[in-house]
């Protein structure tokens, strides 16, 4: 579980970092920047520490803040279309595979 999340981390990051490249080197901005509340179902502080962290090491997001019950990530995303569908992508790789971790 722990080699499968490295290796999804990477992947991750590879994607983030071409995907923010394609919007650097593009003549114009066409970016919607955005803030959305991610509920969370890990619960230790050393998995939300890793998420938070490994949102924020994969570039065009940043965590700005947790909710003061550590049940909620505030998450700033440099180009997002869809909520729901960032909120589906953290919990669908990232979460779960930490979930998968702490087994």
């Amino acid at each position: 579980a722990i080699v499968y999340l490295l290796l999804l981390f990477l992947v991750e990051l590879l994607k983030a970092n071409y995907s923010v490249l394609k919007e650097v080197i593009r003549p114009t901005l066409k970016i919607q920047p955005g803030i959305f509340a991610l509920p969370l179902e890990v619960e230790k502080d050393w998995e939300i520490m890793l998420l938070a962290n490994m949102i924020t090491l994969t570039p065009g997001t940043l965590v700005v803040d947790i909710s003061d019950d550590n049940s909620v990530l505030y998450i700033h995303a440099m180009h997002i279309d869809d909520v729901h569908e960032a909120i589906d992508d953290i919990k669908n790789s990232f979460e779960k595979a930490i979930m998968e971790v702490s087994r």
